[in-house]
């Protein structure tokens, strides 16, 4: 039999067919969409409606909540102090371990400091989320990537870095885990470095290397318990070094902050002893009270009910003002004290701030402590130091304003474009007078292990008692102030090291005189030259230059 072909299809069975396909298409579409709708709440309940999971990188990119990554913190000359990287951190969600055991094993065998046993506790807890290990190495990252466990998740982190190590931390401050400063700079300004911003400050990292450099050497010399220095710009107030030892590395910040951290530059205070003559002397002349010629009979003792006052090393003799600071003379200084009178002098101490905590911008700063009713016996201590407790950049910004014209500045650790007015509060007479006068006690007084060739280097040298349940006790607080140069002072320097001991080559001597003035010879010598401060003798060649030109400039 012979096929015959089919009949064509008629338009009615076309129309259908093709129908059908569109009906057929329309329901593969349907499909499509259910089922990447059902992709999509899926991940939507990962991502954001399960609590204690890992947190949601959508709201990281909202607007409102993004945050950017933390100010670097920077010394006056743009040197790198601070700055944040990015790592990442572990977490691990518990639903998604199906070995605790074994997998704890495993990650121990790369994280050795975490255990087994609290590896599983934390793998078998309710919920979705655990930290396991914060800020990892790009090491650990790529080790415990490896291992392949289920469960375990990294989130993307921050983590704080401070090139410089212990120099400077306790101006710098730390961090805690989460990223919020804990203390100094990073405290201060937390909200500000939060945001992004970087920071500058008013620290010279050459001069903190240099100061905590010779600071561990005196501290391991007279086996002391710790110490701090202080090197202050007298123009302007800013702290250009700052170092408080015992110190730690913010790398690895302390988890505890005991009395072995705190800084001693700002928040400890100490009866800073004989240099607190130069505030007595520099308000006395200041006020009219006395002048250079003014004399005192240091002959004797001085008794005022069951307290009596004498000289360390007695001279037994009518001195000059420029004689009682030149040989230190605790009878002296008192006399000079009671003919001010304890209003003049509270007035003198009140313009120069040593009432009130100093206005910094660290939290860290120490309230002074002086006696609440004030006696005859209290004005004469507290005029060479004794009654009186502050902290050592209050004495460091007392000594700035007697030998900068008599302008006080508040001390700040922010580098300042802008020069600041500052506040007179001496005459500029009183500062010329206490120039010289600091200069006679390193020439010619206490301090002369203080003097460097050239640099001209005024001070005064101090050793305060530490009080002990109400008591002095055999332990003192050896202190130096010094400035220089004196015929145009620029810089205080300030070491003061604390329960110091004395030592065959200082003869059993533990006193300011021979443990912090040749500690502040040595810093002076070394940051002179970095901080662009010229010799005495290259100046006076420069000022004679200079007078040579203008005379032939006239002719």
């Amino acid at each position: 039999m012979i096929d015959q072909p089919s009949p064509p299809l008629s338009r009615n069975d076309t129309s259908f067919r093709l129908s059908m396909a569109k009906s057929r298409l329309i329901v593969v579409g349907i499909t499509f969409c259910l089922a990447y709708s059902l992709v999509g709440l899926r991940l939507a309940d990962l991502m954001l409606l399960r609590e204690k999971h890992e947190p949601a990188v959508s709201t990281a990119l909202n607007k409102d909540n993004f945050r950017p990554g933390r100010g670097n913190l920077y010394d006056r000359n743009g040197m790198l102090l601070a700055s944040s990287l990015p790592t990442f951190s572990l977490y691990a969600d518990p639903l998604h371990i199906h070995d605790p055991k074994a997998s704890a094993e495993a990650l121990a065998a790369v994280l050795p400091e975490l255990n087994v046993e609290g590896l599983v506790e934390k793998f078998t807890k309710k919920g979705r989320f655990v930290w396991i290990k914060r800020n990892l190495t790009p090491e650990q990252h790529y080790a415990i990537n490896k291992l392949g466990v289920t469960g375990l998740y990294f989130q993307s982190e921050e983590k704080r870095i401070y090139p410089h190590g212990a120099t400077g931390a306790h101006t710098l401050g730390f961090m805690d885990i989460d990223g919020n400063g804990v203390t100094g700079i990073e405290r201060a300004f937390n909200q500000h470095l939060a945001e992004g911003k970087p920071l500058t400050v008013s620290l010279d990292m050459r001069v903190c290397h240099i100061l905590r450099k010779q600071l561990l050497e005196t501290i391991a010399e007279f086996s002391a318990a710790g110490g701090c220095g202080i090197v202050m710009d007298v123009r302007n107030g800013e702290v250009v070094g700052s170092i408080s030892l015992p110190d730690f590395d913010p790398n690895l910040p302390p988890k505890s902050l005991s009395d072995d951290y705190i800084n001693k530059a700002t928040q400890s205070v100490f009866e800073m002893g004989s240099v607190f003559k130069l505030i007595t002397v520099a308000s006395a002349l200041d006020s009219g009270v006395i002048d250079l010629n003014s004399r005192y009979d240091a002959t004797k003792p001085i008794y005022c009910a069951r307290h009596v006052i004498h000289d360390f090393k007695a001279r037994n003799q009518v001195m000059s003002v420029p004689e009682v600071l030149k040989y230190s003379s605790n009878i002296g200084t008192a006399k000079i004290a009671l003919d001010m009178g304890k209003d003049l002098l509270q007035e003198y101490l009140k313009r120069l701030r040593f009432f009130d905590a100093p206005e910094i911008e660290l939290i860290e700063k120490g309230a002074p402590l002086f006696p609440k009713v004030w006696r005859d016996i209290n004005t004469m201590t507290i005029a060479f130091g004794q009654g009186i407790a502050v902290t050592p950049i209050q004495m460091s910004n007392g000594v700035s304003t007697i030998v900068n014209g008599g302008k006080y500045f508040k001390p700040t650790f922010i580098h300042h474009e802008k020069q600041p007015e500052g506040e007179e509060v001496l005459l500029p007479e009183t500062t010329t007078k206490m120039r010289d006068l600091m200069r006679l006690v390193v020439t010619e007084g206490s301090g002369r292990s203080a003097d460097v060739e050239d640099y001209e280097v005024g001070g005064k040298t101090g050793s305060g008692q530490i009080a002990q349940g109400g008591r002095y006790g055999n332990d003192i607080v050896a202190s130096f102030v010094a400035s220089f140069p004196m015929n145009n002072p620029l810089y205080v320097v300030l070491v003061s090291i604390e329960k110091p001991h004395g030592t065959k080559k200082s003869y059993g001597y533990r006193t300011g005189g021979w443990v912090s003035a040749p500690a502040v010879k040595n810093i002076i010598r070394q940051i002179g030259p970095l901080l662009g401060v010229k010799p005495s003798r290259t100046q006076q060649i420069d000022e004679q230059a200079t007078k040579l030109i203008a005379h032939k400039g006239h002719e």
